[in-house]
């Protein structure tokens, strides 16, 4: 059973687990990098290694057709997701979120329309019948009959 059930693409999920130790760790030494001199030795193998980090998540994002920031977020999201123990979650704006909220207003639009056209034509057969009701009523001699 999957720990990331909000993410419908099974692979997508999947590889959200797999990287999990790989963005944890990419936070790590972003943080210690972000302490050290440009001068330093150390500096450039830190960098190296972020680079490193950075082109796995790239490559697995491209097998998956989605950009690397684009997985990068959805793990980040998946982790802040387990230390919010609860708390909701925050909504990200992806081209994939995009449109999967346009195709759901396309579709609410096509259903009102569709209900539109529904009570169009309930209204109609409902003046019909009263039109029927009020000749049958004055066939019968009936007077004062509202038109």
């Amino acid at each position: 059973m999957s720990n990331t059930p909000a993410i419908e693409c099974p692979d997508t999920r999947q590889a959200v687990e797999d990287l999990r130790h790989v963005v944890v760790e990419l936070r790590q030494r972003s943080a210690r990098i972000s302490n050290l001199d440009e001068r330093q030795g150390t500096y450039l193998a830190e960098r190296r290694v972020i680079g490193e980090l950075n082109s796995r998540i790239r490559l697995r994002a491209e097998r998956l057709g989605i950009t690397g920031e684009t997985l990068l977020a959805l793990v980040q999201d998946d982790l802040n997701t387990k230390a919010r123990r609860g708390r909701p979650a925050p909504t990200r704006v992806t081209t994939l979120t995009l449109k999967d909220d346009i195709a759901r207003s396309l579709q609410r639009i096509e259903a009102a329309a569709e209900a539109k056209r529904a009570a169009l034509a309930e209204e109609k057969e409902a003046l019909e019948h009263h039109v029927t009701m009020i000749q049958r009523a004055k066939s019968y001699g009936v007077k004062g009959l509202g038109a």
